[in-house]
């Protein structure tokens, strides 16, 4: 026996009001929709559609903390309202409640799970959170169920880029731009990827693309000041990140990027300051707390009988690095507590005998004032390439390991060269400045000269390749610590290796080193110099192109 359908509600007058307003609302018509949507929650004010799209106009003029009550109180009124729930989730990601933000994008899912939208905003606050690859499957989803979605397409290349699979990112973001083609946001953020590629030439002009569309997008004119910086071009990189700081004065991307420039340009004096910034970059870890006053060189602070901790930071080249200001303090009459990893300890401790060595993180009691190993230079007053101090050696190596290694090298005539490709693979910038083992395989290829694999973490991929040449030792298993890479060192005649902790360590044990960079370096080794201000022993080896790893060994194999 069937049943008659049950009568449906008739459209109340308020739903007919909330009608009329949300067609001036899809005319784009915000605020005029928004003056309707308020007289009617003021005289309905339990209308829950009435509520979702009052709130939404307020996500739409970047108020979204007007807008969080407003879609609180909707979904609280009709608890399977989908729609309600994916915009609560972007008003709370929008005011930085990310967890929140999430459970809502969550709620609408359930509710509704071929709602594309609430996939896109799931993905974008997990990305908040750097959980990429959450964020990566979110918006997959979204995209799955809605192909021509620009906004996810977009989202998804800008996770992908953060998870460095820069191929992959590009693809989404050219997804978006096909599906958007006026979209300044889109070409800027093709153009990102393109960077980190060393495609340059392409990020120029998805650059220019962009600002062509949009004049105003501080990305873009950021993204090419770095494409820029990265052609060795610096006064149009400076000038492309002036524009992005007009555009967005807190844009501290670009703030870090200016300061990384004048300190490469030999702009000490300007550039220190501007590198204090680097505790306001995600990727910075925070400094363990110790209650300790900072010390960054204030005049009015005297360090006379003073105990100083000098905080590891960073990376173990870092450390080695600036160790050498410590005999300078030491000298001033400051009693110097360094953190320095275990690794590294017997080493330092061996180098300077008058500070007191410690793990990082454990600072012992009875401390006066604290500064981060990379602050010295600023707080020791370098303000000019000639202020650097420069002794050489200023390691000293373990004579029981130099002789002990002295044993276990292999007693060949021929010459003895170091070598090391590739620097720690979590890095930021480990893709630029490390290289492929095949790149050096001409110079392995050599009959003349011994290789001395100093390379940490081999890949048996590395180590397949390695093994048709009989010159080359490998060390990696052997090397326990810094002692044992230093008495290595000892024995060689040349360390050739990019930018990692092993040049830092034969430069502070005063033996020649050939540094080999990317076209555009790291600012440690400043612009356009083959020697550098702060090993004199070392002699730098740039690409002579953009990721041109094969043509700087070329250059290598002929000067060998």
């Amino acid at each position: 026996m069937k049943h008659p359908p049950l009568p449906q509600p008739a459209p109340s007058a308020a739903d007919a009001e909330v009608a009329q307003a949300l067609r001036l609302h899809q005319a784009g018509q915000v605020l005029e929709a928004r003056e309707r949507y308020q007289k009617i929650v003021a005289r309905h004010p339990n209308h829950a559609g009435a509520l979702n799209l009052l709130g939404v106009t307020y996500l739409q003029t970047r108020e979204p903390g007007t807008g969080v009550p407003l879609l609180e109180k909707a979904v609280r009124l009709q608890t399977r309202f989908h729609e309600a729930h994916c915009n609560l989730g972007a008003a709370l990601r929008a005011v930085g409640r990310y967890e929140e933000a999430i459970e809502a994008c969550r709620r609408a899912i359930a509710l509704q799970p071929r709602y594309p939208e609430a996939h896109n905003n799931l993905g974008c606050a997990l990305q908040m959170l750097e959980r990429h690859e959450e964020a990566v499957a979110a918006y997959r989803q979204a995209i799955g169920i809605k192909p021509d979605y620009p906004e996810a397409h977009g989202n998804l290349c800008l996770s992908l880029k953060e998870l460095r699979r820069y191929a992959e990112a590009i693809e989404a973001g050219r997804q978006a731009i096909a599906l958007r083609p006026d979209s300044a946001d889109a070409h800027s953020n093709v153009a990102a990827s393109l960077i980190e590629l060393d495609r340059l030439d392409e990020a120029l002009e998805a650059c220019a693309r962009a600002i062509a569309l949009d004049p105003a997008c501080a990305e873009a004119h950021g993204n090419l000041g770095a494409a820029y910086r990265l052609l060795n071009r610096p006064e149009e990189a400076r000038a492309a990140y002036l524009r992005a700081l007009e555009l967005k004065p807190d844009f501290e991307a670009v703030r870090w990027n200016l300061a990384l420039m004048s300190l490469s340009q030999g702009r000490f004096r300007e550039g220190w300051p501007e590198y204090e910034r680097r505790w306001e970059r995600k990727e910075m870890p925070p400094l363990a707390e110790t209650g300790l006053p900072l010390w960054l060189g204030q005049p009015e602070v005297d360090l006379r009988g003073k105990r100083l901790l000098i905080q590891f930071e960073q990376g173990y080249g870092d450390a080695i690095q600036m160790v050498r200001y410590i005999p300078l303090l030491e000298r001033r009459g400051v009693s110097c507590t360094v953190e320095i990893p275990v690794l590294l300890q017997s080493l330092i401790a061996r180098s300077l005998p008058a500070a007191r060595i410690v793990d990082p993180g454990q600072p012992p009691e009875g401390l006066d004032y604290r500064i981060p190993v990379m602050s010295l230079p600023m707080a020791m007053g370098t303000h000019s390439e000639a202020d650097i101090p420069r002794p050489s050696p200023y390691l000293a190596p373990s004579p029981e390991a130099v002789e002990r290694w002295s044993t276990l090298l292999p007693p060949d005539p021929r010459r003895k060269f170091g070598l090391v490709w590739r620097g720690n693979r979590v890095h930021v910038n480990d893709l630029k400045r490390s290289a492929p083992l095949a790149a050096f395989l001409p110079l392995l290829a050599r009959k003349d000269v011994i290789w001395l694999l100093l390379q940490k973490e081999i890949t048996a991929e590395e180590a397949e390749m390695l093994k048709p040449f009989r010159n080359a030792v490998v060390l990696d298993p052997a090397l326990q610590c810094f002692d044992d890479t230093a008495a290595i060192l000892m024995h060689i005649d040349v360390l050739l290796s990019v930018d990692s902790a092993p040049v830092h360590l034969a430069g502070g044990l005063g033996r020649k080193t050939a540094v080999l960079l990317p076209f555009s370096a790291d600012w440690r080794w400043m612009d356009r110099r083959s020697d550098s201000a702060w090993y004199p022993t070392a002699r730098l080896c740039r690409q002579p192109a953009p990721g041109d790893w094969p043509g700087l060994v070329a250059r290598l194999n002929e000067e060998i």
